[in-house]
């Protein structure tokens, strides 16, 4: 998080993709470390708390957007809808 300050990069959406590498280490140290140690690494380093705090709100936000996971996707044309129902799977 110090290199990305020093950077300029300090907008949510590009500081979790420059971090996306970090994550699977990170999410160790969050899942597996108690509460205690987790506060003196925040108080230490203030940067792995901003990090943490991104996730937490990039999580929440994505946990509250509607799901359409079709948004986008080219609709099938009359004829292919009737093949699709006429083949069995």
């Amino acid at each position: 998080m110090q290199q990305l300050s020093a950077e300029g990069v300090s907008e949510a959406p590009a500081v979790i993709h420059r971090m996306m590498g970090h994550m699977p280490a990170l999410h160790r140290i969050w899942v597996g470390t108690s509460d205690q140690p987790l506060m003196a690494l925040c108080r230490e380093f203030p940067g792995f708390y901003r990090c943490a705090r991104l996730m937490e709100e990039a999580s929440e936000a994505e946990r509250n957007q509607a799901s359409r996971p079709y948004d986008g996707m080219a609709e099938f044309s009359e004829a292919q809808k009737h093949i699709q129902i006429q083949s069995p799977l």
